[in-house]
């Protein structure tokens, strides 16, 4: 375990060395204001903190209620942290009042949608909120099979103190707990969160650098499937596998004699359109159906 802070401008001007020497392994850094421009004290913080080699993540406050808005919040993230070294991931804090009236598979479309972003980016997400959005907001159960989990839960008594057996401990389902809003600590003025990571946060969030491979596909010409591919109605995995059935008489032909419609690694196929979602996806059309051509970045069907 690891013991760490997360801070914002309210914590005022910050003296990263006392705050080093004083038991605290990382540090996560609020990235953004309301407006999607860094948050008044990101850049100074990140500076300073970087200077004494602290490993570092950054959180971003959620007030997005569409797609399109989570996706410019998200942009606004990648453009504010590229060319940082952000080891520790970064965290969507849900908490917004306004946010509550949407129901969680709307909230889980916006966590999505910034996640997909960050991932292109070469970051991974993890989720912030409290226990009460974690169970009756958001579908926490669910998104904790994808995303990292930051829970708040403090003390009625809140004296900055870690209480490894305390019932409010979330160790059974988060990775990091912000067990205080009441923490003190050397070079904060005032009060500070104090957090617990159970796991090492930089082998969890690891950075990754994207690659997107150099490849195009035109109309009309022929490809081969590189490994077995499931056939959809559309481009993307938010469509539904198509019925063996469905194929064309050539496409059951290359496919496994099964329910779903599953092509064989090796087999030709001709491209009728292509879809770009982004340089590490993209989708080709078949006269069968739709097929991965590069799904995260590998490469799926080629000549």
């Amino acid at each position: 375990m690891e013991r760490g802070i997360d801070v914002a401008r309210w914590q005022g001007v910050i003296s990263w060395d006392k705050v080093r020497d004083d038991d605290v392994h990382f540090a996560i850094l609020k990235v953004t204001n309301k407006n999607n421009q860094p948050e008044e004290m990101f850049e100074r913080n990140y500076s300073e903190a970087s200077r004494e080699k602290l490993p570092l993540g950054v959180y971003h406050y959620v007030y997005a209620k569409t797609v399109a808005q989570a996706k410019r919040e998200a942009r606004a993230i990648v453009k504010i942290i590229k060319g940082k070294k952000i080891t520790c991931g970064v965290w969507l804090d849900m908490e917004d009042a306004s946010l509550q009236k949407l129901r969680s598979r709307r909230l889980e479309r916006i966590i999505e949608a910034q996640a997909g972003i960050l991932k292109k980016a070469g970051y991974k997400t993890g989720i912030y909120c409290n226990k009460e959005w974690y169970d009756n907001v958001l579908d926490g159960k669910k998104l904790s099979r994808k995303y990292p989990f930051w829970i708040a839960r403090y003390p009625i008594s809140d004296h900055g103190e870690y209480m490894e057996d305390s019932q409010l401990n979330p160790r059974s389902y988060a990775k990091m707990w912000q067990y205080s809003s009441k923490g003190k600590v050397e070079g904060i003025k005032g009060n500070v969160d104090l957090d617990m990571a159970f796991v090492n946060l930089q082998e969890l969030m690891r950075y990754e650098k994207p690659t997107a491979p150099d490849i195009r596909y035109k109309k009309g010409e022929v490809y081969t499937l590189k490994t077995d591919l499931k056939v959809r109605t559309g481009p993307g995995v938010k469509y539904r596998q198509k019925r063996r059935n469905q194929l064309t008489a050539e496409g059951k032909k290359h496919s496994y004699p099964q329910t779903m419609a599953v092509m064989k690694k090796g087999t030709r196929v001709t491209c009728k359109a292509v879809k770009y979602i982004s340089g590490r996806e993209i989708w080709m059309k078949t006269p069968s159906g739709w097929m991965a051509a590069v799904y995260d970045g590998k490469v799926y069907i080629s000549k």
